[in-house]
């Protein structure tokens, strides 16, 4: 673990204030002792740790076999959801129902005073699998990766993670913090924030097209120094009355590969791989929501944004059982997440100063300035269906054109799904709803 701030005397905070570095010491020691006591309890995975309650120092486990897993969740549909730490009525309740008993563990230390809980759960965790009920997460395919030879492949990736790296950077600059979590399958990279609630979930879609925006502006970029290289060359070359075969006059270089990127807010599913002999510490994304994503990314075409159909809740923090929250259907999500983009103003990309980032849904032309907003839904191979909107975005740039992100609706060749009209208006980027405020948590029941 880092060590705390330097004082002027060169030594740490931590240790000028006396016992610092031991008591970070000994709480490792005892995440080691907890670790060690829930991998024997899994034997290798074959059991799953489903929740706890600590008892002074005794540690009671909800654990259920990873073959009857399935059976357990038909029996209570929220047993994976939310916090692992039950409280002491719904952990025996659950027992009751599933006609289990407690697995106890006795400790050589007093979980919530010698460790907090957050350290507890988060140990807790990695032994079961949690579901989040409303969750962002944002994919970015990278076109044509598998054409390209290995070292071209890895090029490629390390390009997109510096380009999630600067928008974050971006992001910070201008207030707004994200505590991102990301997972690289193949040619798809998948971002989500480990926080939880409305705004971390638009400022990941302000994120998503950040990432979008600094992509374009590089392709775009060595578009023109291939053209300005080209024609330097032709004016050297100028007495030669014949070009080498295979190119032409003003030809610029085929990119390797473009990314097409989807968004959706829905439930997922937690579950943390092996690292050895023990689970790691980077969680395995799945469920609904990333099946949502993957099959609007397997419809999109090259720089194409698809945005899923879906309502999310205006509440910070995870979905508390019970409770009524307003939700908001994806138009109002992004007129939510315009309202973080207009934060950047004035940050510098591509060369020139931000003016604004303006992101809508595009649809038909009905008068001057009033647009539809078209739907698209495609059945998935599980049965269900997959609905989904085409997004665009306009960079505006001071001293500089404007940039245009996503595919407009007039360049979409071939419709990606069944068509219909939403019936939501197109929010005006500009307006905020005041009965919808940003930060609203929770209402009454």
């Amino acid at each position: 673990m880092a060590n705390g701030p330097t004082g002027t005397d060169g030594r740490t905070a931590d240790t000028a204030t006396g016992g610092g570095v031991d008591a970070r010491r000994v709480m490792r020691q005892h995440l080691a002792d907890l670790d060690r006591r829930l991998a024997e309890k899994s034997r290798q995975g074959r059991m799953q740790i489903l929740a706890w309650n600590a008892y002074g120092t005794r540690l009671e486990l909800l654990m259920v076999s990873t073959s009857h897993i399935h059976e357990a969740v038909a029996r209570d549909p929220f047993l994976l959801v939310g916090p692992r730490k039950f409280s002491y009525a719904r952990m025996r309740r659950v027992l009751q129902l599933l006609g289990l008993r407690p697995i106890a563990i006795e400790l050589p230390f007093t979980p919530g005073t010698d460790l907090p809980d957050t350290a507890v759960e988060a140990a807790v965790r990695r032994y079961g699998c949690t579901e989040i009920q409303y969750r962002g997460i944002a994919g970015f395919e990278i076109r044509g990766l598998s054409k390209l030879d290995p070292l071209q492949a890895a090029q490629a990736a390390a390009a997109l993670w510096g380009r999630v790296v600067r928008a974050r950077q971006l992001l910070t600059r201008s207030g707004l913090e994200i505590d991102l979590a990301s997972l690289q399958s193949g040619d798809t990279l998948l971002l989500w924030s480990r926080q939880q609630g409305h705004k971390p979930d638009i400022t990941l879609f302000a994120l998503m097209m950040l990432v979008l925006a600094d992509a374009t502006l590089e392709r775009m970029a060595e578009a023109e120094a291939k053209v300005e290289g080209d024609k330097a060359e032709k004016t050297a070359d100028a007495p030669r009355a014949e070009r080498e075969p295979g190119t032409e006059e003003g030809e610029a270089e085929q990119l390797g590969s473009g990314l097409a990127a989807a968004f959706h807010v829905g439930s997922q599913l937690e579950v943390f791989p092996p690292e050895n002999d023990r689970p790691g510490t980077q969680p395995v994304v799945m469920g609904e929501a990333v099946r949502q994503l993957r099959q609007m990314l397997a419809v999109a075409t090259d720089d194409q944004l698809l945005i899923g159909d879906f309502q999310a809740p205006l509440v910070e923090g995870p979905v508390r059982q019970g409770k009524i929250y307003r939700m908001v259907d994806t138009p109002r999500f992004i007129t939510h997440a315009q309202s973080l983009l207009d934060r950047i103003e004035g940050e510098r990309m591509g060369g020139a100063a931000l003016n604004r980032l303006v992101t809508y849904l595009t649809g038909d032309r009905l008068i001057e300035g009033v647009f539809t907003i078209k739907r698209y839904e495609i059945d998935r191979p599980d049965g269900r269906n997959c609905g989904f909107f085409n997004a665009k975005c306009t960079l505006h740039r001071l001293n500089a054109a404007p940039v245009f992100l996503g595919l407009q609706n007039e360049r979409i060749r071939r419709a990606p799904g069944r068509t219909t009209t939403y019936d939501s208006p197109q929010p005006q980027p500009q307006m905020l709803w005041p009965d919808d405020p940003v930060t609203e948590a929770d209402t009454p029941a």
